[in-house]
């Protein structure tokens, strides 16, 4: 029986495939039109709280398109409505526009190895990669004259990264009227053509600032540090130990003075800073591994400013400490074996890209925290060292993803036989 229902699902994606046919041609022609996209994309510098600019050359690029309302809503996001047939449900994708590379990085992309096929910048795959295989299936959808029973609601989406906190697919999902309609939500976003992100963790961020009164390094021996103090935190939070399932995990990465997150902690080597702040990145699976990190976080917070200020022979008590919250997203997950999950591992299969359910923080998080069947698929080619600036791409192959992806937008959204129209 298990054997029949297998052959019988293989023999509707393979139909549905067929339908395609004229889409998936055309994405194989404007391939060179998919580059010079993805590298214009990516050389439209787009931080996190700053991705206007970015949101605006997308847009123009959408003119022509069977797009209704272009538009950009209060946070920035980018939306453009391709209406179906069926009327109320609705399908989102969405490709987050913003990166984590500060206003200072202007990206320029270098080209090499066989035929150029290796792209190199901040940013290109992450997430230029993904806005481009957007304009790719909008295209092809355009092209084929692809007629879907719900509408498909496309979005580039601001403040995925870092301390953005999700905040543009956050805005899109505010309203529980909204949310009713949308019957699956596919995040574009990342270059690693084996994985498919089916949950993501629950997470929290903090800034925490060290202050005190400083001096002279020789005149003032004695005065508590707020490096020291911060470097005690670092490495008692870098000798906690964490499980292996759930994955938890943390990090520090930041250190600055505090006020200016680009600066320096402290002013010169014969200098005892006066402030000094990290920002902390605590994560796991699930939201009670999470809260176990937490503990031994404060307490080692606790530990760092007490063991400083014994250390200190004068102005101990000048030594103080804030905790700001600056992120917090829920956990999430979509089952495995719900129809939004085994659509995509059966459409990247037919494409020759089985993929591997893995939990990672997207887009698709908020959605899944929501309780709407939810993913975050590959949007093509191999990437590497992703949010470094030495980040790269190899575009070979990366159509099939863009097939793939095209594939499962029709067939959660379905498809319009020719005599309905």
């Amino acid at each position: 029986m298990g054997f029949l229902r297998q052959k019988s699902v293989r023999e509707s994606y393979r139909r549905l495939a067929e339908r395609l046919r004229a889409a998936f041609r055309f994405i194989e022609s404007r391939r060179n039109k998919t580059t010079s996209q993805q590298i214009a994309i990516c050389e439209v510098p787009a931080p996190t709280f700053f991705e206007k600019q970015r949101a605006r050359h997308v847009r123009k690029l959408l003119r022509g398109s069977s797009l209704k309302k272009i538009r950009t809503d209060e946070v920035g996001n980018l939306l453009g409505l391709r209406k179906g047939t069926g009327g109320d449900r609705c399908v989102v994708v969405a490709a987050h526009l913003d990166t984590v590379f500060p206003a200072d990085v202007v990206p320029k992309v270098l080209r090499s190895g066989r035929r150029g096929q290796v792209l190199r910048a901040p940013g290109i795959a992450d997430n230029a990669g993904g806005v481009a295989t957007m304009l790719a299936i909008i295209e092809a959808l355009d092209h084929a004259g692809v007629q879907t029973h719900d509408d498909v609601l496309f979005v580039g989406t601001v403040g995925e990264e870092a301390l953005g906190n999700l905040r543009g697919v956050r805005h899109l999902l505010r309203r529980a009227s909204f949310r009713k309609r949308v019957s699956a939500f596919i995040a574009l976003d990342g270059a690693n053509p084996r994985k498919l992100v089916t949950s993501g963790p629950a997470i929290k961020r903090y800034r925490v600032t060290f202050t005190a009164r400083g001096g002279h390094a020789w005149g003032r021996f004695g005065t508590p540090s707020p490096v020291h103090a911060a470097g005690r935190l670092i490495a008692a939070l870098a000798s906690t130990r964490v499980p292996a399932a759930p994955k938890t995990t943390f990090n520090v990465g930041i250190v600055s003075d505090g006020e200016h997150l680009e600066a320096r902690a402290g002013v010169a080597v014969t200098a005892v800073p006066t402030s000094a702040a990290i920002e902390v990145d605590l994560r796991s699976e699930r939201g009670a591994g999470l809260a176990r990190l937490e503990a031994p976080f404060r307490a080692a917070l606790d530990r760092a400013l007490e063991e400083e200020r014994r250390r200190a022979t004068l102005d101990a008590q000048t030594l103080r400490v804030r905790t700001e919250q600056i992120g917090d997203r829920p956990a999430g997950r979509t089952p495995r074996g719900s129809r939004i999950v085994r659509a995509a591992l059966e459409c990247y299969a037919r494409f020759g890209m089985p993929l591997t359910c893995v939990c990672s923080s997207t887009d698709a998080t908020t959605p899944m925290s929501l309780g709407i069947p939810a993913v975050t698929v590959p949007h093509g080619g191999r990437g590497r060292n992703a949010h470094t600036l030495d980040e790269s791409v190899n575009i070979a192959g990366r159509e099939r993803a863009i097939k793939a992806a095209l594939l499962l937008i029709a067939r959660l959204a379905g498809l319009v036989e020719q005599k309905e129209r």
